[in-house]
């Protein structure tokens, strides 16, 4: 998972069964992730890295890719390098899944972007399976994530 953070969401998926592996930039953020998550179960791992030199390690070795805020977070000028940065980490037929944050604010991070940004850029290299407002976001998001389930060709 790109920009984990404290790693909440790496702690929910190992519980639900899945190896999953955290990434963050922030080694104050890899540090926390590490201490909150002492005891929990499943299987999930930490590292401190520059998300865009993973491919470098880890090409076409992930079944599945969560996007939740990672995306929004970079700067809009290098959003084609993440689309390149999960088609390279994930396999064949394998999913990005996730939320796109749609505030509609100026400034940043986190960026805007709209539906139609998000098309355009993941359209010509995944197969878009879904990307609409979710009703599951937390009140202050509501209306304001794109769910977000796209599979490498």
């Amino acid at each position: 998972m790109p920009g984990c953070g404290y790693g909440h969401d790496v702690r929910e998926f190992a519980a639900a069964g899945f190896e999953a592996v955290g990434v963050d930039f922030a080694p104050l953020a890899v540090e926390r992730a590490n201490e909150q998550s002492k005891g929990a179960p499943g299987k999930f791992e930490f590292r401190q890295a520059d998300i865009f030199e993973l491919p470098n390690t880890e090409r076409g070795r992930f079944d599945y890719l969560y996007e939740y805020t990672c995306f929004v977070a970079i700067e809009p000028r290098r959003r084609p390098e993440y689309v390149q940065l999960a088609l390279e980490l994930l396999k064949p037929g394998g999913m990005l899944i996730g939320c796109f944050y749609n505030h509609g604010r100026e400034g940043g991070p986190p960026f805007d972007v709209t539906r139609e940004q998000v098309l355009e850029l993941y359209r010509p290299h995944f197969e878009i399976r879904k990307l609409e407002i979710t009703p599951h976001s937390v009140e202050r998001r509501s209306g304001h994530e794109l769910w977000a389930e796209f599979v490498r060709p």
